[in-house]
C-alpha cells in the first residue's frame, strides 16, 4: 500500500522541482529511491519468511 501511494503522480509530482543532485534530477532520484527501498523491503520480508520455518526447508503443506 505505501508503495502505491509513494508511486502516485500527485506524490511523486511534489518531488518535480527543477533541483539537481550530483547532476541528477531530484524526480529521479525519488523515483529510484523508492523503488531500491521496496526492493530492500521484499528482500527482508523473503528472509524473515524463510526463516521462519526453522530449518530453512520448504515443507508442503500438511506435513
Amino acid at each position: 500500500m505505501a508503495a502505491i501511494f509513494l508511486l502516485l503522480p500527485p506524490v511523486i509530482l511534489i518531488f518535480s522541482a527543477p533541483v539537481l543532485i550530483a547532476g541528477i534530477p531530484l524526480i529521479v532520484l525519488y523515483v529510484y529511491g523508492v523503488w531500491a527501498c521496496l526492493i530492500l523491503v521484499a528482500l527482508l520480508v523473503a528472509l524473515r519468511v524463510e526463516d521462519a520455518d526453522g530449518d530453512g526447508k520448504n515443507k508442503p503443506d500438511g506435513a
